[in-house]
């Protein structure tokens, strides 16, 4: 599968089946994780692996009492050395340390994606209950909480913000594209630059000069 189609097809899941994770199928999306770029190359993630029952619930509590997440067959615990990342970036280390762990998440997802899994970024509530829970050294921040499983079902996609509205050039606001209806085309659609629409707009209006001589 092409890498833009497997990034389209994902979706956040909460509905999963009672079904295990193949232990390899586990291992290869962690690793995918592992690839992901970081500040320095610190690699400051670890990844908690968590299949009991009891673990799980205290985590769903922790995550702002979602207790679907107390049923998905696999959760994955995302943490950070952020101290690591600190004393190499000070004052900005938390923020590297997170943009970091982000990047591993994503890449985790897209991984589940192709493996036909289906996942969900779940946000903590309470780090300090998973710290207790999982016996997690002090020194260790946690960021997320992912599930992973198989679908009930695939939801829908939901629509996306069309490309032409998210990119700007050289200058905050500043576009290069023109906004005459039905020019740049689908939203997945590669942008037009005003040279492009400028030629288009000059043969559409030759077409129209030569249409209007004719009837004369």
């Amino acid at each position: 599968m092409k890498f833009l189609d497997l990034a389209r097809r994902r979706r956040s899941t909460r509905g999963f089946r009672i079904k295990e994770v193949p232990e390899q199928d586990l291992y290869y999306i962690l690793d995918a994780g592992r690839w992901a770029p970081s500040a320095n190359n610190i690699q400051p993630w670890r990844f908690i692996v968590v299949r009991e029952e009891e673990h799980k619930k205290k985590i769903a509590k922790a995550c702002y009492d979602q207790d679907w997440l107390a049923k998905v067959p696999v959760l994955v615990v995302i943490c950070s050395l952020t101290k690591k990342v600190e004393r190499q970036f000070p004052g900005k280390g938390k923020l590297f340390a997170k943009q970091s762990v982000a990047a591993a998440i994503q890449n985790i997802l897209l991984a589940a994606e192709e493996k036909k899994l289906a996942a969900c970024w779940s946000g903590v509530s309470s780090e300090k209950k998973i710290h207790k829970e999982l016996i997690i050294d002090d020194n260790v921040d946690i960021h997320a909480v992912l599930a992973v499983g198989y679908p009930v079902h695939r939801d829908t996609v939901p629509p996306r913000i069309p490309l032409a509205d998210l990119i700007f050039f050289e200058e905050w606001k500043k576009q290069e594209v023109d906004y005459a209806k039905g020019v740049h085309g689908r939203d997945d659609v590669p942008l037009m630059e005003k040279k492009a629409v400028k030629n288009l707009k000059q043969k559409a209006n030759n077409f129209k000069a030569k249409f209007s001589r004719k009837k004369k």
